[in-house]
Order: structure tokens, then C-alpha cells, then sequence
């Protein structure tokens, strides 16, 4: 990938791979989403799109948000139940976020 495709920072490439992992979770021999590169796949999609470049953005800020209100902890450091509840929370309170999230995941995943 090019620098001109980036639109995440490191923090958030590392919080997109962990979300991803939640999403489609690995299953017997197939990894989980966080684990084919997907985070690549996502930027390159939102790049061509500006208007979904805030969304995610934002979306990413509001999952770290609901983590460290449920836990007082950063996304990654929470127990799976409790990251599961912390997407379940942004997929009530940002659902255009979530809907484009999860969509561009199993689009990546099934490419």
C-alpha cells in the first residue's frame, strides 16, 4: 500500500485488526479477519471515499470511548465478553459506522 492511501495511525490500525478479529473470529483452520490484512483493504476502500474517511475515524474514537468506560481500559486490554459488549454498545449508538465496518470486513474477508 502507498503512503497516499493511509488514513490510519498505527493506534488505529492496531484497534481496526483487533475489531476485526471480533467480527469473523478465526474457526478451526480459518484466521480471523484480523489476520489477513484486511486493515489494507479497509483504508484503501474508505480512501476512495472521503466522506467515509470521518466515519471511520470517528467510529474508531467512539469504540475506544465505550471501552474505557466499561473498563477503564483501551479497546485491546479488555476480556473478549467485554469487547463484544463494548461493539454491540457502538453498533447501537453509530450504526452507519457499524454497518459500513462490518460490510467492508466481510467484503475484505470473501475477496
Amino acid at each position: 500500500m502507498t503512503g497516499g492511501s493511509r488514513i490510519f495511525d498505527e493506534g488505529q490500525r492496531a484497534l481496526v485488526k483487533e475489531v476485526l478479529a471480533r467480527i469473523i473470529p478465526a474457526q478451526g483452520k480459518l484466521p480471523d479477519a484480523g489476520e489477513l490484512g484486511l486493515v489494507d483493504f479497509i483504508e484503501a476502500a474508505i480512501s476512495r471515499q472521503p466522506h467515509q474517511r470521518r466515519l471511520f475515524i470517528d467510529g474508531l474514537a467512539d469504540i475506544e470511548i465505550t471501552a474505557s468506560r466499561r473498563g477503564r481500559q483501551v479497546f485491546a486490554e479488555l476480556p473478549g465478553p467485554a469487547k463484544d459488549a463494548t461493539l454491540r454498545a457502538v453498533e447501537a449508538s453509530n450504526a452507519g459506522f457499524f454497518e459500513e465496518l462490518v460490510c467492508q470486513t466481510y467484503n475484505g474477508y470473501y475477496t
